[in-house]
């Protein structure tokens, strides 16, 4: 039967009919992006996904393709209300392409220092600016009945030992900075945010998400909002502590469940009233978030008793947790979202107007001394495209922020494609000129091919050693796309995380020489060319940053490989369990404990082995033979993610020694700087012509391309501070925390 929509709740009627046992299953999620449903009430499962930027879908590994816009400083830069809402409804629009009735976004936290890992994500540093770009986008999104859900509250503004780590604020500072983006767009507005994610962190010494007077005196009294708090994914700490603060959904359920039903058996949950609050707000909780309460096994847990849950429900109504969970399903069903849709990712041709749109807004114009831009292409018959980001995906950071986009341009791409347009013959010539990543750039898919000339690779799972048994049999085979693998999803259900994997590629050197490969894995990894062992991290590998902190560190390998001849590059993976078995407890450096069970991944990277000297030379010889100069760098997301922050705001590797010398070898150049959060410009002071790009989305490389050109008007601002260095930012010495704190 296909699914279908489902029906607004008679609140009071369905809570009458509600046993207790179900009711229990109301404070845990169901899985990790849906909500636990009771059919027989009409109680839905609600489909709730990140991300800001765009909405991924169910599946992070080779999931169903999503609309990718720019990353929220880069929206934040246009200062655009109406393009905000634009956004906001496009999103929408691309929700109900994936059955995604829960977005779990926006960003607001506050940019205190520009090393902030997930500083791209918010909008601003301003928080005047930031609430009003949330609620703009707010208003777009709520408009076709999918819930936005703003996070994270509060002081989430950092990724250094996020889980722990006590920002020290004062009540001034919190309630003017910090809590304001939330009360723009929570308080006094047509459109509140339905739901909420708290943060993972500390407040002056208390997690977030047991702050009462966070989440109830300030949230729900003094700014009236009636919408549904919930933790972040793994960032509930306790039962009885979240319950008595006001936090309605925690999940997945480490804290909640039968860790709940023991807390109110001891007597730790103890609250007089009775269900005189267990209301409307209850069954919201169940159609938003409606959670995994499938009752455990009785062997392992025991069965809650009548008489246990009749406490925990006195306890959780009279904390009054639960008041938003009906009325959430009630606000969604208006989307006419059915529950356990079919994902599609299928790009509308307005779609992708309105994403070249927000592209070409997200940029601001530094310099324009020299009166270079716009580029004319009757006059300019010859430009060097040069630099790391020029011909590479740089259209968001790592995290929540990350999705597969249907469609994204490269600056490249987009600069020939302006050009062609154009109607004149003007030579576009590249280089790269530097590195910008901090592990080795991926191996190119473009590049590789399956066994059935397939762009991608193979990628083969086995229940035992293949290298052990050739004759294995195979369990699970998948079309990989990417080789940045994250196992995190979309695999089979009984599928057993004791398991090796196989990926197989046959690989296309463009030129000839030394290539360098490299692999970092969730557990143990080889890679092989052609059955030559090039790269050995099976053997005592080192924790490192991918994958939340749960993978090895990279480890690298050469060999001598001739252009146009076909290679075979094998990767032999085991799984995270495999190697604690044999001594390396991977997983456990991970900042998610206990998600590594379920998570296995590997990244591999490849391609000509890259000199400093080389790079800088080809680039000023193509500089020098153009009529102009374009200069693409800036970061990625190695340096921007989720999970960790930057070190420094330095540019990576030789990018300023490759700046320097393209400006003395054409006076008309052009630095464009890609980057969600500021960073270091040295060489500022002696080039004409800057353009800060920050993450552009799908169309970042046409929406660049519309700004050189003349097709749009640069004409957007700073969202934050660009500091010339370090120590001139306010949270210098005091970023990211020492013993446990932060002083703000």
């Amino acid at each position: 039967m296909p699914p279908s929509s489902f029906k607004p709740l008679d609140v009071e009627k369905t809570l009458e009919g509600l046993s207790l046992v179900e009711k229990s299953l109301l404070l845990a999620g169901a899985g990790t992006w849906s909500t636990y449903p009771i059919k027989r009430l009409g109680i839905p499962s609600l489909r709730l996904i990140d991300g800001p930027n765009g909405v991924r879908g169910t599946k992070s590994f080779e999931g169903v393709p999503a609309a990718c816009f720019p990353g929220a400083t880069g929206l934040a830069a246009s200062w655009d209300t109406t393009l905000l809402k634009l956004v906001g409804k496009a999103i929408a629009l691309d929700c109900k392409d994936k059955g995604v009735h829960v977005l779990l976004g926006p960003t607001v936290n506050i940019q205190r220092s520009p090393l902030g890992g997930r500083g791209f994500e918010s909008y601003s540093e301003d928080p005047h600016l930031s609430g009003h770009m949330a609620r703009s986008f707010i208003q777009g999104l709520q408009s076709e009945g999918v819930s936005a859900t703003i996070k994270h509250y509060v002081t989430n503004d950092s990724e250094f030992e996020r889980m722990s780590i006590s920002p020290e604020v004062s009540t001034r500072a919190l309630r003017e900075i910090y809590l304001r983006p939330f009360e723009l767009a929570c308080r006094k507005t047509d459109s509140p945010s339905w739901a909420m994610i708290s943060a993972y962190n500390q407040i002056n010494g208390l997690h977030a998400l047991e702050n009462k007077y966070l989440l109830n005196t300030i949230l729900r009294k003094q700014w009236g909002w009636d919408g549904m708090i919930m933790s972040d994914w793994f960032g509930t700490y306790s039962a009885d502590s979240s319950i008595k603060a006001g936090l309605d959904l925690g999940g997945p359920p480490i804290w909640r469940g039968s860790a709940l039903q023991r807390c109110v058996v001891s007597r730790k949950l103890q609250f007089p009233g009775g269900l005189r609050l267990f209301s409307n707000e209850v069954l919201k909780l169940f159609n938003k978030v409606s959670t995994s309460g499938i009752p455990e096994d009785a062997e392992e847990t025991g069965k809650p008793t009548e008489e246990m849950v009749k406490l925990l429900w006195e306890a959780a109504a009279s904390a009054n947790v639960l008041l938003e969970v009906l009325k959430l399903v009630n606000k969604v069903s208006t989307s006419g979202i059915p529950e356990d849709a079919e994902e599609t990712g299928n790009p509308k041709e307005k779609m992708v107007k309105l994403l070249q749109e927000a592209a070409s807004s997200a940029n601001v114009l530094l310099k324009n001394d020299s009166g270079i831009l716009p580029l004319d292409p009757l006059k300019v018959k010859s430009i060097a495209v040069i630099g790391p980001n020029a011909d590479a995906p740089v259209y968001s950071g790592r995290g929540s922020a990350s999705l597969r986009p249907y469609k994204h341009t490269i600056v490249l791409q987009g600069i020939r494609s302006a050009l062609g347009y154009s109607g004149q013959n003007v030579e576009v010539r590249f280089a790269p000129g530097a590195l910008a990543h901090k592990e080795a750039p991926l191996l190119g898919v473009k590049q590789l091919k399956t066994k059935d000339g397939k762009p991608g690779m193979d990628i083969e799972w086995f229940h035992e050693d293949p290298l052990k048994n050739p004759n294995a049999t195979r369990v699970h085979y998948t079309h990989g796309t990417t080789s940045n693998c994250a196992f995190i999803d979309n695999l089979p259900e009984d599928f057993s995380n004791w398991c090796w994997a196989t990926i197989t590629s046959i690989y296309t050197p463009e030129y000839s020489g030394v290539h360098e490969f490299g692999v970092a894995a969730d557990g143990l990894v080889d890679l092989y060319v052609d059955g030559k062992t090039i790269v050995d991290n099976s053997t005592s590998p080192t924790p490192g940053h991918l994958f939340f902190g749960a993978a090895s560190t990279e480890r690298l390998g050469t060999i001598g490989l001739r252009a146009k001849k076909p290679v075979t590059v094998v990767v032999q993976h085991a799984s995270t369990l495999i190697a604690q078995s044999q001594g390396y407890p991977v997983s456990e450096f991970s900042s998610f404990p206990g998600y590594r069970g379920a998570t296995e991944g590997y990244v591999v990277s490849g391609g000509p082995a890259f000199t400093i000297e080389g790079g800088i030379q080809g680039a000023v010889e193509a500089a020098k033979s153009s009529d102009a100069a374009i200069v693409v760098i800036g970061l990625n997301n190695d340096w921007e993610s989720e999970s960790y922050d930057r070190t420094d705001m330095s540019l990576p590797g030789a990018t300023n020694q490759l700046v320097s010398a393209i400006l003395e070898a054409n006076k008309q150049t052009v630095v464009v700087v890609i980057s969600g959060t500021p960073v270091t410009m040295p060489w500022a002071a002696t080039t004409s012509t800057i353009i800060q790009f920050f993450y552009g989305g799908g169309e970042l490389g046409n929406g660049l391309a519309d700004v050189l050109f003349g097709k749009a008007n640069p004409s957007s601002k700073l969202p934050l501070s660009f500091p010339k260095r370090e120590e001139d930012t306010p949270s210098y010495l005091n970023f990211p925390g020492q013993n446990g704190k932060v002083h703000y």
